[in-house]
């Protein structure tokens, strides 16, 4: 039995997290009407089957078939049911100051 989720949100205090995904393991139930909030400087991204379904700016949204079209098309098959397996990515779209990037070796050019 998978984790099923009612609310999905990603909060990050430090404000220094470039990409959260929920779960962060295989896929969650997500049911028709599930909330998702995302906050400020984030945008969320809605996967299922390997293939972004849709994103998701900074407010507070339901998930149902009038606001995911792919929704609406996957939950009218007659072989589907809400709840459905997916999962969120949150990423960060503030400014990373101070971010360490590179290799612990250089790179032969």
């Amino acid at each position: 039995m998978g984790l099923r989720l009612d609310v999905i949100e990603s909060f990050d205090p430090s404000n220094r997290s470039i990409v959260h995904r929920i779960p962060e393991t295989g896929s969650a139930d997500i049911r028709h009407g599930t909330q998702l909030i995302v906050h400020q400087n984030q945008e969320a991204l809605l996967f299922r089957d390997g293939k972004a379904w849709d994103t998701f700016g900074p407010g507070r949204h339901t998930l149902k078939t009038e606001n995911v079209p792919l929704l609406a098309r996957m939950l009218t098959a007659p072989w589907e049911k809400s709840p459905f397996r997916a999962l969120v990515y949150f990423v960060g779209k503030q400014t990373f100051v101070d971010q360490k990037w590179g290799t612990r070796q250089p790179i032969t050019m």
